[in-house]
């Protein structure tokens, strides 16, 4: 597996450049995992390869997968949005089971105090000295919850005794009908999370950071011909070397050495050699003059004064400008 590296320093265009770089890969009909330290960092790769032609296409067409919660526009690419795509129909029978339980349910709360208040009633009656009429009936309205307006006109003037065994009998059908659709509902929930899995395995392009990489069920046993890692400089190196050893051919480490490095809150040696060095430290410790590494040397951000500044203390005065300032 070949490394290598993208250096880009500030305002250099390191996120479009990623972007195309992505593309690169996609057209060469490479399966590839995009991951990084953070949401922010995957987002941002998300959104750069959603503005190529190309790439929205891609993600149109259902190849591409963002994985993990983010507050982010996913552009489409969230697994619930590919999954919701290429299988709308089981979401709109879950959809259709979920409003016909709803409604059960709520027939039976209605039903259930309809019952308990027939009977709370019915022991008011008896116990009335002076009460004539014979135990109550329940409200051709309040029997409209449960039953057709036919069964509820023909219940209305039987006995209470026989208003409460059909509600009974109405009750258990629809406790048995809702356990019906919850059953239903769970095989469908089930069935669609396996297809979730293969929709995973056969993306061209999944992007996720490096937590989920490592601990989603649905990357398990998962391998693909190029790895990405963006925020490079950031990530520790047993995460990074993980994902890293995810990729069968190529892995591409892009970031800045000079910006910041890996976070580690302890002050033993031991750890900070481990997780505390940053993979260019450990890989290219001179980038400058490296052969795995690409600097990209244009920046377009910093006014060029300030530019030849930074170049000249961080970047061996290899920094330019593409900055106008008029």
């Amino acid at each position: 597996m070949s490394p290598a590296f993208v250096w880009g320093p500030p305002g250099t265009g390191k996120t479009t450049t990623l972007g195309h770089i992505i593309l690169t890969l996609l057209r060469l009909g490479q399966q590839v995992l995009v991951t990084s330290t953070t949401n922010a960092a995957v987002d941002q790769a998300l959104a750069s390869f959603a503005e190529l032609e190309d790439g929205a296409q891609a993600i149109d067409g259902g190849t591409v997968v963002r994985l993990g919660q983010t507050q982010a526009d996913t552009c489409g690419a969230g697994l619930r949005e590919v999954v919701d795509r290429l299988y709308a129909d089981v979401r709109d029978r879950l959809a259709g089971l979920d409003a016909r339980r709803s409604r059960m349910l709520q027939q039976l709360a209605s039903g259930r105090l309809l019952l308990a208040d027939l009977g709370t009633t019915a022991h008011s009656t008896q116990l009335g000295l002076f009460e004539a009429n014979a135990a109550p009936v329940a409200a051709p309205r309040r029997l409209l919850v449960l039953f057709s307006e036919f069964h509820a006109a023909s219940l209305t003037n039987r006995p209470q005794a026989e208003q409460q065994a059909a509600i009974e009998r109405r009750l258990g059908r629809l406790e048995q009908a809702a356990g019906l659709c919850a059953e239903r509902r769970q095989v469908l929930q089930s069935g669609l999370r396996r297809q979730e899995g293969a929709v995973v395995s056969e993306e061209r392009l999944v992007m996720a950071t490096m937590t989920n990489v490592y601990m989603s069920s649905l990357l398990e046993g998962q391998r693909f011909d190029a790895v990405i890692v963006e925020e490079a400089g950031m990530a520790i190196l047993p995460t990074l070397f993980y994902c890293s050893c995810l990729g069968c051919q190529q892995t591409i480490m892009v970031g800045d050495p000079q910006q910041l490095p890996p976070i580690v809150q302890s002050n033993d040696a031991f750890v900070h050699r481990a997780m505390g060095r940053s993979i260019f430290q450990v890989t290219v410790p001179e980038p400058h003059v490296s052969d795995l590494v690409v600097m990209l040397d244009t920046q377009y951000r910093m006014h060029p004064d300030i530019g030849d500044l930074v170049g000249e203390l961080f970047y061996g005065c290899q920094l330019r400008h593409g900055w106008n300032p008029l």
